[in-house]
């Protein structure tokens, strides 16, 4: 019963976030504050853009897909300062209510969880959660080396024998392998962080290694957790940009204005439902009572 009880769970994720619904609309409110910058921009070149299209006119797929590149290209260098302006702001916010929402969890799971709660623990705890995502990150781009350095070999090779059919091969593999290396280090630092979490827990690394082996202990309910809430998330965050594409009546109407603001919050809730499912395998978050929500 222990090892199941250590699994990650969905149930218990979801159940967190609505207790937490006031973190998950700062996060939300947060997220969006960065990114204003880069969306503004976007968002003046997709209504220039998609002006000329007729209204009601459906885009079929591959020239919606078309439109997309082409705006983006549009307004690339505004855009690339942007986002990556955003992305380093949003890094450090994550990492602050990541580390906030273990801490709460694990030292005071009957307490209050409001959101100065959780940041002021989370604030205590941020320098050692900044160096758990610098070791994910440094172990991502190293299984991204040891995939695509003997394949870019392999493709070089390929282009100047002209075989074509081993070059798309060897390319399918690369582009195979990278989703997996990006989910292997993404479930090792979820579970890491939990297992950062617990009192007798001091180096970063060891539990990014430990959240690892976790993964490869219990891959099923460690990817599942992932692809459900993971990609729902990923999903829901790209409606506002895909959306008006391929639904005329969203772009630049109180409507489209809605429905993406019901999307990043839709996946704000199921970023934190995500952190907390895997609260379960530190071993310290259920409490007596708590067995059925394994």
């Amino acid at each position: 019963m222990k090892e199941q009880k250590q699994r990650p769970s969905i149930v218990w994720g979801v159940r967190v976030a609505a207790r937490m619904w006031s973190l998950v609309l700062v996060v939300w409110l947060v997220g969006l504050a960065f990114f204003v910058p880069a969306s503004m921009v976007l968002r003046r070149a997709a209504l220039d853009s998609l002006g000329h299209v007729p209204e009601g006119f459906d885009l079929p797929v591959g020239d919606g897909a078309i439109l997309i590149v082409g705006l983006v290209r549009d307004v690339a260098d505004t855009l690339v300062v942007g986002v990556a302006f955003g992305l380093v702001l949003a890094w450090a916010w994550t990492v602050l209510w990541h580390a906030g929402v273990a801490r709460v969890s694990v030292w005071d799971p009957e307490g209050s969880s409001g959101v100065s709660r959780v940041l002021g623990l989370g604030l205590g705890a941020w320098w050692r959660y900044c160096r758990l995502s610098l070791v994910a990150l440094i172990a991502f781009l190293a299984l991204l080396a040891v995939i695509w350095f003997p394949l870019t070999l392999g493709i070089k090779a390929a282009f100047e024998a002209m075989a074509e059919d081993r070059m798309v091969l060897l390319i399918g593999v690369g582009i195979g392998f990278s989703p997996i290396a990006k989910f292997l280090v993404w479930g090792a630092t979820l579970r890491g962080a939990w297992e950062l979490a617990r009192p007798d827990a001091r180096s970063p690394v060891m539990a990014w290694l430990r959240g690892l082996i976790g993964v490869f202990r219990q891959p099923f309910s460690t990817f599942g957790t992932l692809l459900v809430l993971g990609i729902g998330q990923a999903v829901l965050a790209l409606v506002p940009l895909v959306a008006p594409v391929f639904i005329p009546a969203l772009r630049g109407t109180p409507l489209g204005s809605m429905v993406a603001a019901g999307a990043t919050l839709a996946a704000s809730f199921l970023l934190v439902a995500l952190f907390a499912a895997f609260a379960p395998i530190s071993g310290v978050v259920f409490r007596p009572g708590h067995d059925d929500e394994a």
